[in-house]
Formats: C-alpha cells, sequence, structure tokens
C-alpha cells in the first residue's frame, strides 16, 4: 500500500479502496461528483485482479466447489 501511494499516489490522491475514496469525499478533499471515478477505477482493477490470478493459478480454484452427494461416503465413521 505504501509503494503505491508514494508511487501514484499524486494522481490518485492515494484511494486505492472504495473505503478511502468514500473517506476523502467524506473530508471534502475531493468532489462527491469525481467519487464515481474512483469506485469504477478501484473495482475494475479489482475484476482484473482476479482474472489475472484466476488465469495464473489454474489449480487453486478447481476445488472449490462442492462435491454431489452420490461422491459423499454413505457412512462417514466406515469412511475413515
Amino acid at each position: 500500500m505504501l509503494v503505491g501511494a508514494f508511487s501514484v499516489g499524486n494522481i490518485s490522491g492515494g484511494a486505492f479502496n472504495p473505503a478511502v475514496a468514500v473517506g476523502i469525499s467524506v473530508l471534502g478533499l475531493s468532489s462527491w461528483a469525481n467519487i464515481w471515478i474512483y469506485l469504477v477505477a478501484d473495482f475494475a482493477g479489482a475484476a482484473v485482479a482476479a482474472g489475472a490470478f484466476k488465469a495464473l493459478n489454474p489449480a487453486d480454484h478447481e476445488d472449490v466447489r462442492r462435491p454431489n452427494s452420490k461422491d459423499q461416503p454413505k457412512n462417514l465413521a466406515k469412511a475413515a
């Protein structure tokens, strides 16, 4: 976060998440008319990061789904 603030803080005002974007508007450091820019950029960046993670780490998200009941052992005591 600190590296981001120093590298592009002068461009974005250091608003790297929606809470900060709302906070700078509440404090009057930025106009409420401009908050949509920060929010769209924050959520678009999150979507791009999630897509990049999914593309680069396919094994990390394969087993997330819940197995079907037919895949479950009938008796858990016997399965162990």
